[in-house]
């Protein structure tokens, strides 16, 4: 049997009263029907070609240039000034003042504005002390520790409010010590302390600013032992040049006074360090928080106490120092004193006390909805809050955003609106720990995983005279450049920004690290992200202090405010091109040729090591071909002159848009960087020693650190799996670039394709049949060579037919001749009784091959006097109108109802001939047999003009080698050997064919021999070997004899094991596979011989074992077989399957006390007891646990409006032996349920959304087939598959039971005892000879016609369920149940924890929040369906398109990148296996498995984390009813 869970319906997908089938009506019905739809559409055409010129909106291109006049100085000054009057840390009234003046600008631009509070911890300070004592002197020195305002300071009174120096979530404490001074605090600086012998544990480490940002000091002096930390700004790198007493500071220079201080966090970690990878919530609301204590133990606060002080006060240290002089390079600048290592004979008193509270962040938004594509979302964000007045940081990025929010309004009163939505985010509280932007990331994650275009980033808009400098993951690059070419700069008019960016080497940096609010869209996501300035840190040595006011900025920053409207112009101009182009401007080549330079440099660095970095150059290789193909797409698309945009033109280019938008997130990883699990983003990332610093390959270089200190076998081993993992991740994202998915092997059809060759400039190619290679076979078909110069100047030519051309077009051809031609291919006409596909929309893959050079044709210009075109073309537009209209009011006809159609052509004889061929011989995964069943179904489906192709994976098979297992009783002269065989019958058709099954087995069981006495663990459940310690019986080196019944043999055997036991034997017992007493078995009736015996896997994972997590493919990483089998999934001990027969010889020998009534056999069975002993089992088994080849087969119909959306159907076509019930009963329902949809083509069906078939192999090892192409596929199949369809999934609908015509299966299911509830298996046929011998077609006919006749039903339901998922404009999935269900499963919960302090409200918090979700999108439904029917909505709508994406999405938000408690692989968190049982689903099981253990512990830390699951459930709730809303929080 299968193994998986019960499948969980939802709600009824067919009713008794559904719509009839039809979809989308295109190309459908019969000739005449189609010649007159083609008439009216020829109408149509007329009317809007006509139309065209006068009625198109204003191009993009002139908002966009019309944006660039509108900057305004003094607007940005005005917003700047009014900004920073007062310092406004987060949390204080101040910042709260701020967001409301944020929130009341973008409300007074006519843009929806709101604000979104969250409940954060913040930190701030109580009191402050820092002494100097040294020996000799009388009285210690004490530091003021304030920053003093300057004669004339207009701040002056404002400073007073600013907060005092101090480094946020520093630990309380006091600490009196000698000084060490630790340069710039790098790991580097202490390996030198320690080569020169200077102690640093327990000592305060003095440190200065330069290198490191605060937090990255602090925790290394930790790490270094330190006590306390003292981080100062030293005048050599802030303070400016010349001479002591020379220098100047503000407000007569730029540089910082000798009283400024740098302050800031040391938080080493991202967003509410209470809720730390999940999201916060409000004051008041109920959200999961980390206690103190366990913030107090978290590696991610600095545990010591740390100051920050002045370059003064840094000085005044550094004079009292003793010890060795310093290295040069550690030295001050001119005039500093001499720098000395320490310790001592300086003593610091250093005492902090802090205040660590909740408090309340806002974030502000304003959103300006897209026309066209209202969920796809370009984010432009910035923080507000600041630790003083913010002039500089964050503020000249808010006065920027608004100048931007203020030039967009005035676009809008214009007419503008952008195609795609812009949100306009102001942050809080970034500078504790990007706290405002991490939230609300982690609160909207799902859905902006699905509708997030890119996120652009501007902290700092001015730094000072530096120049344009951006940052950017690299498919922003040439938007990038596009961008600053049309910005003047603003300190050299001769010059765009474009011009002073490039002299900068590199002229683009890299987003990585933490340093600002684009780290949680990128590392988190992966959403394409930016963040620029103008000047760089070196321009800005004011940073966080007290003189980052307005009067810096005036003076030295921007005087004439000129740099923050063009910083303003290219932020809002990138931003309008990703909102307003119809195809996204993110161009891939550049990130291809990015990585693989990055990774020749970071190759560079490993020259010697022992690891080969083959399979990242292979991955980037194919992303740079996946890049050039999309690239090539767009090409195309651009280069037609679309003036009718055609519903399959509009699906194109929302498939080549999510893909490039989608593309980026193929570079996460859920698990995250090796010890950095918040850092996902395998390509860049912040390195592990710099916060804010920027590394390609993160995870490979700090592998090359490690193992260049460890130099083991082991730390080269964690370089290549690091290398392995940076490549799964860049072939993750070629895939998603590509947009092959399953169906990249099959050949298409497309429709007006441009191409250029060496002797054409442009044409179309019609009808265009494209072979897998890329090759075009034009037999049989006729075309004419048409001049360029007919087109648009109304000249005529004479036409020249070529009859009966034969050849193959490779897609290299050039056309003779000077002249620019277009090459129209007219196919012959379809012989409706042949098989042949109808046509299909350009291939993603194959139709790249037609376009010969990327440059497009610029499209005719017409030169004919506009308000004569107008006068014609309005006369045009009517006639055209008028025309259509009456075409299609008269001759319309209803589309044919080919859901009726499809249930009238089951088959059972097709189903029976399938069924009979499949199970001619035993195909267990890897045979030769196997791979024969593959060919089979491949063809087959072939047969049907339906395209298939096979996928093969190498993967770790296991097969018997030797078997033996023999009865030892004391008192008895000789043992039993036991023969381990299934015995056929008289006359049995299969019994040659028995000789090709594998011998009796279980697969992946560990090689041994064991001689010990057995104990008989009734079904081998936790709760089985517990009665048998309770009663005194030690399994503890016995062989365990269970039986089938409750659990699958995989958890018998690991249960056994962990009990103590060194082999195990299991056995079906008569009493659930043998019948009543005397009675018959097959073949005489349905019940398992005497000899049949139960085979199967032991492995308790899925997919191939030697690649856990990752897929199977050629030249992967792996694990040995060695280290597979030594794993905790596998067995690790000898078992072998047995027949009843053998297991009553065992029960006979067994003594010891008798078994429980319930432990015992059917009637007249011998009495079962439990052992141990006297029966002594000799067990040997060695098996060959070996790479094998499997092969899924795949078949494809695609799609006529959404190919990019994937109904997908499955069935697994390995069998232990013959496999006539499971699994290849299924695998002949496919066959005919695809026959039957072959049929519906030649009568002009096409499917709205692409079909996908699939026949998994390996399936019975451990679902290895079906596991590696979806981990494979993940990325492209999270975000276009709709649904997928298991053989086992049953349905309701109008389909009669087969057990009774007079009935439908609707009609079985409710008068059955099934709860409606439960609805996991409204009908279902149990198989009670599961994986025996004898499961073959003869059962069949043995048994009666139920089975064939249920494949037939089931055939229908499956059927007819891909086909409303396949062709209804809206989705059939309904919400509603959810609730209902999710209610249900809380109540159970509730009861098993009454008692305890245990709390279920975030369940039915989040449940309500799920309802009202559910019940909002229900109503759009149906108000989008009386649209329809009204025809006041297009079916191409992009409002369709939204809400089907909801409604397809929503299910993803169950899922939880960490995985269940216990059974990380299973990531749903609503439905999954019990711990227990592998077979058995299990509703919220990372609960049930939380309770389980807190019952077996009973201890406070045991419940709590049961609080924890409840609270990890609630949130995955909660993120289903935000996608399903389909409203960002």
């Amino acid at each position: 049997m299968s193994r998986h869970g019960k499948p969980q319906q939802r709600q009824p997908l067919i009713l008794p009263d559904a719509a009839p089938m039809g979809g989308g009506d295109g190309g459908r019905g019969d000739a005449a029907t189609r010649r007159r739809r083609f008439v009216a559409f020829l109408a149509i055409s007329v009317a809007l070609v006509a139309s065209y010129h006068h009625l198109a909106p204003a191009p993009a291109s002139r908002y966009h240039a019309l944006f660039l006049s509108l900057g305004n100085n003094d607007t940005a000054a005005a917003h700047l000034r009014a900004l920073t009057l007062r310092p406004h840390v987060a949390g204080t009234e101040a910042n709260a003042v701020a967001a409301e003046y944020v929130r009341a600008a973008l409300s007074s631009f006519s843009f929806p504005t709101r604000v979104t509070p969250y409940s954060v911890l913040l930190s701030y300070p109580i009191h402050r002390s820092l002494s100097l004592s040294v020996p000799g002197r009388a009285a210690a020195f004490n530091f003021a520790l304030v920053q003093e305002t300057y004669p004339g300071d207009p701040y002056s009174e404002a400073a007073a409010e600013v907060i005092p120096t101090y480094f946020a979530y520093s630990a309380s404490g006091s600490v009196a010590a000698e000084v060490v001074y630790a340069n710039y605090g790098n790991t580097k600086d202490y390996e030198y302390l320690a080569s020169r012998g200077v102690d640093v544990a327990g000592k305060v480490a003095l440190v200065r600013y330069g290198n490191l940002h605060c937090e990255d000091m602090v925790r290394n002096a930790r790490a270094a032992g330190a006590a306390a930390a003292i981080v100062y700004t030293d005048a050599k790198d802030f303070g400016g040049a010349g001479a002591k007493g020379k220098r100047k500071w503000f407000p007569d220079a730029r540089w910082l006074p000798p009283t400024g201080v740098q302050v800031g966090t040391l938080y080493y970690g991202n967003g509410d360090p209470t809720t730390p990878l999940w999201p916060s919530c409000a004051a008041g609301e109920d959200c999961e928080r980390l206690s103190q204590g366990e913030l107090d133990g978290s590696a991610a606060m600095p545990s010591i106490p740390a100051l920050p002080v002045s370059a003064r006060d840094g000085e005044t240290i550094l004079k009292a120092m003793g010890g060795d002089a310093a290295p040069t390079e550690w030295q001050g600048g001119e005039g500093a004193p001499m720098y000395r290592l320490g310790p001592g004979p300086a003593v610091l008193n250093l005492t902090y006390i802090g205040n660590d509270t909740l408090a309340t962040i806002e974030n502000v938004f304003a959103v300006i909805e897209g026309k066209e594509e209202p969920d796809r979302y370009v984010i432009i964000g910035n923080h507000r809050d600041a630790w003083t007045f913010g002039a500089v940081d964050p503020n000249s990025g808010t006065a920027a955003m608004l100048e931007i929010a203020e030039r967009l309004s005035k676009l809008e009163k214009k007419g503008w609106r952008p195609r795609r939505t812009i949100i306009v985010c102001s942050w809080d509280a970034e500078e504790f720990a990007l706290i405002g932007s991490t939230e609300w990331v982690e609160d909207n994650m799902d859905m902006l995983a699905s509708r997030a275009i890119a996120y652009l980033n501007v902290d700092i808009t001015v730094f000072g005279p530096g120049g344009f400098r951006p940052r950017a993951t690299p498919q922003l690059d040439r938007l990038i450049k596009e961008a600053s070419k049309m910005v003047q700069d603003p300190d050299d008019p001769s010059q765009t920004l474009y011009d002073t960016m490039i002299r900068h080497h590199p002229p683009i940096d890299r987003v990585a690290g933490a340093g600002t609010d684009f780290a949680a869209f990128l590392q988190y996501i992966g959403v394409p992200s930016l963040d620029m300035s103008y000047g760089t840190m070196e321009d800005y040595p004011v940073y966080h202090s007290l003189y980052d006011d307005y009067v810096w900025m005036e003076r030295f920053g921007d005087p004439l405010f000129h740099r923050h409207v063009a910083l303003a112009s290219v932020w809002g101009l990138i931003a309008l091109r990703l909102a307003d182009d119809e195809i996204l401007p993110l161009n891939y080549v550049s990130y291809a040729s990015e990585l693989e330079k990055c990774t020749k440099l970071v190759e560079g660095g490993c020259t010697g090591c022992p690891v080969s970095f083959a399979p990242l150059h292979k991955s980037i290789d194919q992303l740079r071909k996946a890049a050039n193909k999309i690239h090539k797409e767009k090409m195309m698309l651009q280069a037609e002159n679309w003036s009718l945009k055609t519903r399959a033109y509009t699906v194109k280019v929302r498939d080549i848009n999510d893909r490039l938008m989608m593309a980026e997130r193929g570079f996460i990883n859920r698990e995250g960087l090796d010890g950095r699990p918040w850092y996902k983003h395998m390509i860049y990332a912040s390195s592990d020693q710099d916060d804010w610093g920027t590394k390609a390959f993160p995870g490979i270089v700090s592998a090359i650190d490690k193992a260049n200190k460890l130099n083991t076998t082991e730390s080269w081993q964690l370089l290549q799996h690091e290398i392995y993992r940076a490549a799964r991740a860049v072939s993750k994202a070629s895939a998603v670039l590509d947009g092959a998915g399953a169906a990249r092997k099959v050949a298409a059809i497309g429709r007006h394709v441009r191409f250029r060759s060496a002797a054409t400039t442009g044409g179309h190619i019609k009808h265009v049949y494209a072979k897998p290679a890329g090759s075009l076979d034009i037999s049989g078909s006729r075309f004419y060579l048409e001049p360029a110069s007919r087109r648009g100047t109304g000249g005529r030519s004479s036409q020249r037919w070529h009859q009966d051309v034969h050849g193959i077009w490779n897609g290299s051809g050039v056309l003779s001749g000077s002249a620019p031609r277009t090459l129209l291919l007219f196919l012959p006409p379809r012989d409706p009784r042949a098989h042949h596909p109808a046509p299909r929309a350009m291939s993603r893959l194959d139709a790249t091959s037609l376009l010969l050079s990327p440059s497009p044709t610029p499209p005719h210009k017409p030169t004919t006097p506009r308000r004569l075109i107008c006068v014609v073309s309005s006369t045009l537009a009517a006639l055209g109108a008028s025309l259509s209209l009456l075409l299609l009011v008269v001759h319309s006809a209803p589309a044919p109802n080919y859901g009726s159609l499809f249930l009238s052509l089951a088959s059972n004889d097709t189903a029976a001939l399938h069924l009979r061929a499949l199970t001619l011989h035993p195909h267990v995964a890897g045979t030769r047999a196997n791979s024969l069943t593959a060919a089979y179904v491949r063809d087959a489906f072939s047969s049907l003009s339906i395209p298939a192709h096979i996928t093969p994976y190498s993967v770790l098979l296991s097969y018997p080698v030797e078997r033996s297992l023999s009865l030892a009783v004391p008192g008895r002269a000789t043992t039993t050997s036991f023969a381990l065989s299934q015995e056929t019958y008289p006359n049995d058709p299969y019994a040659s064919a028995t000789a090709e099954v594998m011998p009796t087995f279980y697969a992946y069981a560990a090689s041994g021999s064991v001689s010990a006495e057995a104990v008989y663990a009734n079904y081998g459940r936790e709760e089985d070997f517990a009665y048998l310690a309770s009663r005194g019986v030690d399994v503890a080196g016995k062989v365990a004899v269970a039986r089938y019944g409750r659990i699958h043999c995989e958890d018998i055997v690991h249960n056994a094991r962990v009990a103590g036991a060194a082999a195990a034997v299991v056995y079906t017992d008569p009493l659930q596979y043998g019948g009543a007493p005397g009675e018959a078995w097959f073949p005489d009736s349905r019940w398992l011989p005497p000899t049949g015996v139960q085979v199967g896997s032991l492995f308790r994972g899925v997919g191939d074992p030697t690649t856990p997590m990752w897929a199977s493919s050629e030249g992967c990483e792996r694990v040995s077989v060695e280290e597979a089998m030594d794993t905790d999934d596998m067995p690790g001990i000898p078992a072998l399957p047995v027949s009843a027969r053998d297991a009553a010889e065992i029960h006979a020998a067994l003594g010891g006390d008798a078994a429980p009534a319930d432990w015992q056999g059917r009637e007249g069975s011998p009495v079962y007891r439990l052992g141990p002993g006297p029966a002594i089992l000799n067990l040997t088994y060695t098996g060959n646990d070996t790479m094998a080849t499997i092969e899924n087969v795949f078949a494809v119909i695609e799609g006529a409006e959404e190919p990019d959306r994937y109904v997908i159907l499955g069935n697994h076509r390995d069998a232990w032996t013959f496999g006539a019930s499971d699994p290849n009963s299924g695998t002949a329902a496919m066959i005919e349920l695809a026959q039957r949809l072959s049929v519906l083509q030649k009568q002009g069906w096409r499917p709205r959304r692409t079909i996908i078939f699939c026949s998994w192999d390996a399936e019975e090892y451990g679902l290895t087939g079906s596991t590696e192409w979806v981990e494979q596929n993940r990325e492209m199949l999270s975000s276009r598959a709709v649904a997928y369809l298991n053989v086992d999934v049953s349905v309701v609908g109008p389909v009669q039971d087969p057990d009774n015509s007079s009935q439908t299966v609707y009609d079985s299911w409710v008068k059955s005892n099934i709860s409606p509830l439960d609805q996991a298996i409204p009908y279902i046929i149990r198989y009670t000879m599961t994986s025996c011998g004898w499961r073959n077609s003869e059962i069949q006919g043995s048994v009666g016609t139920l089975q064939r006749h249920f494949r037939i039903t089931a055939a229908s339901i499956w059927g007819m369920m891909a086909l409303r998922l396949a062709d209804e404009e809206i989705l059939p999935f309904n919400y509603m149940s959810y609730p209902v269900e999710l209610e249900t499963y809380t109540k159970v919960v509730e009861n098993e924890v009454r008692g305890t302090a245990i709390s279920c409200s975030p369940l039915h918090n989040a449940i309500r929040a799920l309802k009202t979700a559910a019940t909002k999108v229900n109503g759009e439904r149906k108000e989008l369906q009386r649209q329809l029917s009204s025809n006041q909505l297009k079916k191409d709508s992009m409002k369709i398109r939204s809400l089907n994406d909801r409604l397809m999405q929503a299910e993803r938000a169950f899922t939880n990148r960490e995985g269940l408690f216990k059974q990380e692989w299973f990531k749903h968190l609503v439905y999954g296996p019990s711990e227990q049982n592998d077979w058995e689903s299990a509703s919220y099981p990372g609960v049930e498995n939380a309770i389980a253990s807190a019952r077996k512990e009973n201890t406070t830390e045991s419940w709590k984390f049961v609080q924890h699951e409840i609270h990890r459930v609630a949130r995955a709730i909660t993120q289903a009813s935000v996608v399903l809303a389909g409203s960002l929080t």
